[in-house]
Formats: structure tokens, C-alpha cells, sequence
């Protein structure tokens, strides 16, 4: 199984660090992970945030290709409803093209108020941008000028260049909500930004049958908030006051937006200990997932990036303690298990 990692550039007022210190150390973090094996690197994307949250991961991403040569990159989740999807075409081609071909794009619908109200789009919009705005990408990237004729865009005959390396860039729509996994089978892309329940697989297998996919070629991208020291209390210590700062935030956000995540113990959404302590934690989140196994696990350490020496022993305690345990764990076959999940976990 795969591991990636997730940064998201965050900087809190309290912590009063240089941007351009963040973000050069950000860089260097994603070398060395890059050096200890990791399979992905990922960015998140939000705007308009007191903590200076990343709010424009294309660019970024071209530094970090610029400057590794073999691990996979990409955003989780780019919102597209704030990126008009030709413009969006051309800079992920761009990406595509300065990384050799290691562009993955998990796109999201967005759900924030502030941000809709930031960018003067209707949020009520929001899923059909995001369909319009996938379908597009798509077509822009094919052999023929592109053609969309939908309820908010409408192109005719539009060549759009480059084109990328990989036909086409691997998108992962992001959420796990019937209408989103709807779109995943009908839209023919690559798989999920996140894990189906098991109440919900059968519905994603039925809609796959009918669009005559295999349910063996969908791939899953879920995440954990996680964060490793091999010294168990110490890993708390360090961690619990950002991990406290951050699943405030998301319910903050998810409150406004009625969306009820992130309640209760942050030990049920952050896993922080030892190496044992958290390879028996991921097992776990694996076994609960047996309806829909996966072969990339995003880690989103709640630290990454805002200190730096903690960072990069953060990054090399999971690759040298817990990444070797799941070397040789290899997903299920997709087919086999998809098959079985109509019947229940």
C-alpha cells in the first residue's frame, strides 16, 4: 500500500511565522519526502482564511515539480467552482507537462458560504459546476477542439493547449454523497477523493454497472489526520494543540455550511502516538473499509509545514517506522471486494 501527504501551507496568527519561510521549508519537506519514498504529494486548497491557508495550489504545484522528479502531485481538493474549467485545463496541462506526467486532480464541489460569497458565484451552483467543470477538462484535453454546451458554459471549436502528458490527467471526484458517486461512474473518471460507506457501495456498484464500468478500475483516496513520534506522549504533547485548532476550525466551517463533521474526541478524527500506536490504528481504519480497499492512504500530519524541524521528524519517523509495516500489504482485489459489497461488509 502507498502513502501520501497532504500539506496545506496553513499559518496561524499565533504562530507568526514568515510566509516565505513556510513556504521554502514546505518545499524542502516535500524533497525529503519525496527522498524517504512517499508516493504522493498533495496540496488543499480554501480562501479567504485568517491563516493564510493555501488558496492557490497550480503554482505550487509547478515549483514542486520543478524541483522532484518522481513522486506523484496534485491538489486534495481543488474547489472548482472557483476556477473558470479551460483556464483550469491549461494549468494542470502545464503541471502535467513540468512533472514528466504526475499530475492527479482530486476536484471538489466546495461548500463554504464565505468563499461563494468571496468569488460572487451562487452556491447553489456548486454541483453543477463541479459535473460541467470535470466533463470539460476532459474534452479540453482530447485530440479535438473543445465542445461543451451545458447550463453554464458553453464552448464551440475552442483549441486548448498545451495538452498534457498523461491522456488524461487521473481526476478523483472528491466527497462520498450519492450525487457525487453518481458522477463518478457516469463520467467515467478516475475514482473517489475519499471511501464510500457501505451502506452507499451498493448504489455506487449499481450506477457503475450502468454506465458498463468496471468497478475494479475506481480507485479510493481516503485521508487521516495523523501525526508520529516514537515517543508515544510526546507525539500527543506535540500535537494536540494544533490538532484541537484545526477540528475547531472544521467545525466551525462545517457548522455554517450544516454540515455536521468533526463532532466529539479529536481522537476519533486525529490518530497521534507511537509508530505501533498508529500502524494499529491504520489497520484499523483499513479493516473498516474492506468494502471499498484502497492502495494510496493520504496522511494530513496537523503540523506539517507550520514547524518545521517537527516536520521533517514527523516525516521521517512515519517512513522509517510505520510505511515498511504496510510494504507488503496489497489491496484486495477490487473486483472481488466490489462484488461482494452489495451483500454488506
Amino acid at each position: 500500500m502507498h502513502f501520501g501527504m497532504l500539506w496545506s501551507l496553513r499559518n496561524p496568527p499565533a504562530y507568526g511565522r514568515s510566509l516565505a519561510d513556510l513556504y521554502r521549508d514546505t518545499l524542502e519537506e516535500i524533497v525529503y519526502a519525496e527522498a524517504l519514498g512517499y508516493h504522493a504529494v498533495w496540496l488543499t486548497e480554501h480562501h479567504f482564511k485568517d491563516d493564510d491557508y493555501l488558496p492557490s495550489v497550480m503554482p505550487v504545484l509547478g515549483a514542486i515539480a520543478a524541483r522532484t522528479t518522481r513522486v506523484r502531485i496534485g491538489p486534495y481538493v481543488l474547489l472548482m467552482p472557483f476556477h473558470h474549467p479551460v483556464r483550469l485545463a491549461e494549468d494542470a496541462a502545464v503541471v502535467d507537462v513540468l512533472s514528466g506526467g504526475r499530475l492527479d486532480l482530486a476536484i471538489g464541489v466546495a461548500y463554504m458560504p464565505d468563499e461563494f460569497d468571496g468569488f460572487a458565484i451562487d452556491r447553489r451552483t456548486r454541483g453543477r459546476r463541479h459535473e460541467e467543470g470535470t466533463q470539460i477538462l476532459l474534452g479540453a484535453w482530447g485530440d479535438e477542439p473543445l465542445e461543451h454546451h451545458g447550463q453554464l458554459f458553453d464552448f464551440s471549436g475552442v483549441p486548448v493547449t498545451p495538452k498534457p502528458v498523461q491522456r488524461p490527467i487521473p481526476i478523483y471526484l472528491g466527497g462520498t454523497s450519492r450525487p457525487v458517486l453518481e458522477r463518478v461512474a457516469r463520467l467515467g473518471v478516475r475514482g473517489v477523493a475519499g471511501r464510500p460507506s457501505a451502506d452507499d457501495m451498493p448504489f455506487l456498484l449499481e450506477k457503475l454497472a450502468e454506465h458498463g464500468r468496471d468497478p475494479a478500475s475506481v480507485e479510493y483516496l481516503p485521508f487521516r489526520f495523523l501525526w508520529v513520534d516514537r515517543d508515544h506522549e510526546r507525539a500527543r504533547r506535540v500535537a494536540t494543540p494544533y490538532v484541537e485548532w484545526i477540528v475547531g476550525n472544521y467545525q466551525r466551517w462545517h457548522g455554517a455550511s450544516e454540515i455536521p463533521l468533526y463532532q466529539g474526541d479529536i481522537n476519533r478524527h486525529c490518530i497521534m502516538g507511537s509508530p505501533e500506536y498508529c500502524i494499529e490504528r491504520i489497520e484499523d481504519f483499513l479493516a473498516r473499509g474492506a468494502h471499498a480497499p484502497i492502495e494510496q492512504l493520504i496522511i494530513q500530519p496537523p503540523l506539517l509545514g507550520i514547524d518545521h524541524a517537527e516536520s521533517m521528524r514527523m516525516l521521517e519517523t512515519f517512513a522509517t517506522e510505520v510505511m515498511p509495516h504496510f510494504a507488503q500489504t496489497k489491496a484486495a482485489s477490487r473486483a472481488a471486494n466490489a462484488s461482494g459489497a452489495s451483500s454488506g461488509p
